[in-house]
């Protein structure tokens, strides 16, 4: 990432995560400390000043201090988020827009709950609690990273691999498979395709369904079961191994991690 980003200005005051019941609304207010708000499910409708927002799951927003902001809807039921309030230079955020969806959504509600576990601890650590504000600042600034200089651009057929591995994922799916809808050489395409991302076919596929599966764990409406076979898994035993390299922990731990500390509600 290209720029000064001066994150290890910002002191954390208070977080915690929100999971809304589907009454009532966020308060209109005005407040002497900024607010980072990462969506972890459902839809949510704020104001600040004269600009509007509308976020859904893994958007980020920033409410700067001293500004007004409010509600342009009641909360929705499934709605869920991490709230964090923090204090600093208001210019030094210029480095980060001010909303955006986050790369890496589950990786950023980690670094939240990290943050939120802190907070609560009996004898937290100050140092430990502003370096995890920085790398949760820093992993939604992450969306925003411009492309390296002189890096390739995917080809056709690379795009067209990565776009069925994004978004049908949850079939049963394979390198093979997809060889064979695009009309080429199984290995030919393993060649270009980690060529320009970095990983074989297979390996984004499992990324990909550890990934979404992460995201689904943060919401308590699915077991881990339902998850697994949502993504397109068919082993448990596989599954929890290839959770467990990408989080260190199995799929149970992860929810339970997620849903340890302090949570409010309207």
């Amino acid at each position: 990432m290209s720029g000064h980003f001066p994150s290890h200005s910002f002191q954390p005051l208070n977080c915690g995560r929100f999971v809304s019941r589907g009454r009532g609304s966020h308060p209109e207010r005005v407040i002497d400390s900024h607010e980072f708000i990462f969506l972890l499910s459902g839809h949510l409708e704020l104001f600040e000043e004269e600009r509007a927002f509308s976020l859904n799951a893994g958007d980020y927003l920033i409410l700067r201090k001293g500004r007004r902001h409010g509600p342009m809807a009641p909360y929705a039921r499934g709605l869920s988020f991490f709230w964090i309030h923090f204090q600093g230079d208001s210019g030094d955020l210029e480095a980060l827009p001010q909303t955006g969806h986050a790369t890496r959504p589950e990786r950023l509600a980690f670094y939240c709950q990290s943050l939120l576990l802190e907070q609560h601890e009996p004898q937290m650590d100050p140092v430990s609690f502003q370096l995890l504000l920085e790398l949760a600042l820093r992993e939604a600034r992450r969306f925003h990273a411009p492309q390296k200089a002189g890096a390739l651009s995917p080809t056709p057929l690379a795009e067209a691999a990565e776009h069925m591995v994004r978004l049908r994922y949850a079939e049963a799916l394979t390198p093979s498979a997809i060889s064979h809808e695009l009309h080429c050489n199984q290995e030919y395409l393993g060649r270009v395709y980690r060529l320009h991302f970095g990983e074989s076919i297979a390996a984004a596929i499992n990324r990909r369904r550890v990934e979404v599966a992460a995201r689904l764990l943060t919401s308590e409406g699915l077991s881990v079961k339902e998850i697994m076979n949502r993504v397109g898994f068919q082993d448990p035993a596989y599954f929890r191994r290839k959770f467990r390299q990408r989080y260190g922990v199995s799929p149970k731990d992860y929810r339970r991690f997620l849903n340890t500390g302090h949570r409010n509600t309207e």
